[in-house]
């Protein structure tokens, strides 16, 4: 009797896993991935200069960089002294094909963050930020 339970209940593992693959909710994550536009796919804050952002198109189409713009808002966490305009503004450039990422980054970050980088921010006006600091990407002036 329990060798025959042990072989059902394999017999049912299998078809759960198969009847996975084929589900419609098999794919949900791979749906996720992409999305309408060019987003903001990783920030990262480290010690000192170590900051880059990460950009990902999950577009079915190449995307025109120049298009877009990274601010950076200083305090923007705080009601009393966040800031809504802002003078740091960086205009991107190049192209980015569809499923690939673009690194921002300053050329006095960590050689790892800089051997991953697409691009410098010379300025260092926009990847200078901190924890209460906000970055927003537009298109064409829109966020």
């Amino acid at each position: 009797m329990k060798r025959r339970h042990k072989k059902s209940a394999s017999i049912v593992m299998v078809l759960v896993l198969l009847l996975s693959l084929v589900s419609p909710f098999a794919n949900s994550h791979a749906k996720a991935e992409t999305s309408a536009d060019l987003i903001i796919s990783e920030y990262v804050e480290g010690s000192s200069f170590n900051k880059a952002i990460e950009l990902y198109n999950g577009t079915s189409a190449e995307i025109d960089l120049s298009e877009y713009t990274l601010e950076h808002y200083n305090n923007s966490g705080s009601a009393t002294t966040g800031t809504t305009t802002t003078n740091k503004v960086l205009q991107l450039e190049g192209k980015l094909a569809p499923g690939n990422t673009y690194v921002i980054t300053r050329s006095d970050a960590s050689s790892t963050i800089i051997a991953v980088a697409d691009y410098f921010d010379e300025s260092k006006n926009v990847i200078n930020f901190n924890g209460n600091d906000q970055i927003v990407l537009k298109k064409n002036g829109t966020v």
